[in-house]
């Protein structure tokens, strides 16, 4: 339903991709740019956040909530007496916080002395756990109790800190709201995203504070990728820019032309089609003709013209500080923090990864000083290796689902594939697309719960959290213990699963691979013969991963159309090609050879 681009505006017809134009776009990462306040803010959040994020904290309910998802706070989840406690204090401290009165006050102190007891007595509080660091060589026998006392006190007084903290920034961030708030991120679901770009980011209207991220975050599947500001799409200043492009006049299209055009690295091949991008943005902003642009001419054009024209990174509403891998700041911004704020920031980064950049002659020559000192160091050393998606679920999800941006290429039929790290792993797959929340009791749902807290594997009918009554109905399919003898994560590596779902030969099935399945051949097979569980298990489509009340970490999840681990059926990989040619195309080049036309493969939100 496209019309070709404007007369006058064509592309040229054959751009080819130079490799270390190819090996730029692999070294590239996420950067944020904001100003002193909000900086100042985000420290004591423990987060970067999106500008809805900030909304919600116009909410004082929402104030409670911010502080329990609080990286120092939400380690308290790993002892659930203690966590429920927290929980109370916190409850207590916003209603104070809203209403002060001393009844209030004195029912938080109690709270905060039953806390410290509870302190005194966890796991929490051995060696290498808690905020407040354990004696050299320490654990909960060999401490006494005046240290574990010490400590306790130690970790409440942080505690008190934080929430107070929270309240500070909350109130921050409600009177000076960051971001643009452009009406039509709205319309495009991006404020509901941290923004970045892509490489170095030049737009120092947001701020001369820099943040360089790790790439880690954007194999988060909340994190995309688009060509450029998502804003320019609905404006129709992306044809200007990309004459190439699929020129569209309506809103409606215009927002589907948005979506689709949201790229995500744990598709292969997407370092090719952004570098297919870059090659043909050059080639026709400098009226290049036969020779394919290098380096050389990306980087200065990258660096003179406005940020809202290259790769702009939607990162996930809340990014947790630790992601955090340099900050770029004017030392004049670095002297306005006080100690506490300069404690919060040695918590972020080392000093090293702070670099303070002299103040210039005027604010101008500051702001190109912290540019040119950003450009330096936000390429990484070595391009990203290919890998799948990666996330981090806390204690606290307890069944709360993070669906996959990508689904099986048919419904009923394809392989997850992943490494995890924890208790109680959970597989679920849905017939519709559903939200990031506890499903509903009776919402269609498979899911397979690998090594549960009786220490079960075992696939149910229900969805999480309700999968665990499974043994008590009929809605379990299948059941085994010792599943994962042999194995441990004790070595940071993780175990390497595989679920496969096939409806029409009515299998179910889990095993392992690579390492581990050198050390654990065990498979959980369940085998449906009546036709009505196989036109059930044939509308499966969607994938999400959660836990329950211990953290699991995911990594390298991919999607297969197949019935194997291996990759050569990877439906991201696929996708990937298709994304390639279609790019090339626009261009005029070559197709992929052999690209096929796989479904279910769009990023989340299109």
């Amino acid at each position: 339903g496209g019309k070709a681009p404007p007369a006058g505006a064509a592309a040229p017809t054959r751009v080819p991709v130079a490799p270390d134009v190819l090996q730029f776009v692999r070294r590239l990462r996420p950067a944020h740019r904001c100003k002193g306040e909000i900086f100042k803010s985000m420290l004591k959040l423990g987060h970067a956040i999106s500008r809805a994020h900030m909304d919600e904290l116009g909410d004082h309910g929402n104030v409670a909530a911010e502080a329990l998802n609080h990286p120092t706070v939400l380690r308290l989840a790993a002892d659930p007496d203690v966590w429920d406690k927290m929980k109370e204090v916190v409850r207590l401290f916003n209603e104070l916080f809203l209403n002060p009165n001393e009844q209030r006050q004195k029912h938080l102190d109690e709270s905060w002395k039953v806390l410290r007891g509870m302190l005194v007595l966890s796991s929490l509080l051995d060696c290498g756990q808690g905020d407040a660091a354990a004696p050299a060589g320490g654990n909960s026998k060999s401490q006494t109790k005046k240290e574990r006392e010490q400590r306790a006190d130690e970790e409440v007084r942080v505690l008190q800190r934080v929430l107070k903290d929270v309240a500070e920034a909350a109130k921050t961030l409600q009177s000076q709201k960051a971001g643009i708030g452009f009406k039509n991120d709205l319309k495009i679901g991006t404020d509901k995203h941290v923004f970045s770009i892509i490489g170095p980011h030049t737009g120092d209207y947001y701020g001369n504070i820099v943040l360089l991220f790790k790439p880690d975050i954007m194999y988060h599947p909340d994190f995309y990728v688009t060509p450029m500001a998502g804003t320019s799409f609905l404006s129709g200043a992306y044809l200007k820019y990309r004459p190439f492009a699929q020129s569209e006049t309506e809103e409606p299209k215009l927002i589907k032309l948005f979506h689709d055009s949201k790229l995500h690295p744990a598709v292969p091949d997407t370092s090719t089609v952004l570098a297919a991008e870059l090659s043909a943005r050059v080639t026709h902003d400098n009226k290049l003709t036969q020779q394919a642009p290098t380096v050389d001419d990306v980087l200065p054009w990258w660096m003179k013209i406005d940020s809202h024209r290259v790769f702009e990174g939607h990162l996930p509403k809340a990014v947790p500080l630790h992601f955090v891998d340099k900050i770029i700041l004017p030392q004049s911004e670095y002297d306005s923090l006080n100690a506490h704020e300069r404690e919060l920031l040695e918590r972020v980064v080392s000093d090293s990864d702070v670099i303070r950049v002299p103040d210039g002659a005027d604010s101008e020559a500051t702001k190109r000083a912290v540019t040119k000192a950003a450009e330096k160091v936000t390429l990484l050393q070595h391009p990203l290796p290919p890998r799948g998606f990666m996330l981090s679920l806390p204690a606290t999800t307890r069944g709360r689902l993070s669906p996959l941006p990508v689904s099986l290429k048919s419904a009923g039929f394809g392989t997850v594939r992943f490494r995890a790290i924890g208790r109680h792993v959970l597989v679920v797959f849905t017939v519709k697309e559903l939200p990031a929340t506890v499903p509903d009791h009776d919402a269609d749902a498979l899911t397979i719960a690998i090594d549960a807290e009786d220490g079960r594997t075992f696939v149910s009918r229900l969805a999480p959290p309700y999968h665990k009554q499974a043994k008590t109905n009929d809605a379990q399919l299948r059941s085994m213990t010792g599943f994962n003898t042999g194995l441990t994560t004790d070595n940071g590596t993780g175990i390497e699963y595989y679920v496969t779902i096939d409806a029409r030969n009515g299998k179910i099935k889990l095993g392992h691979y690579g390492t581990s399945a050198c050390y654990n051949s065990k498979e959980l097979v369940v085998d449906v013969k009546d036709a009505d569980t196989k036109s059930w298990l044939a509308k499966f489509k969607h994938v999400a991963l959660s836990c329950m009340d211990t953290p699991v970490a995911y990594d390298d999840v991919r999607i297969i159309n197949g019935t194997r681990p291996e990759m050569k059926d990877d439906v991201s990989a696929q996708a990937g090609h298709v994304l390639e040619s279609a790019v090339r195309a626009k261009m005029g080049a070559k197709p992929v050879a052999g690209a096929q036309q796989p479904t279910g493969t769009k990023p989340r939100g299109s």
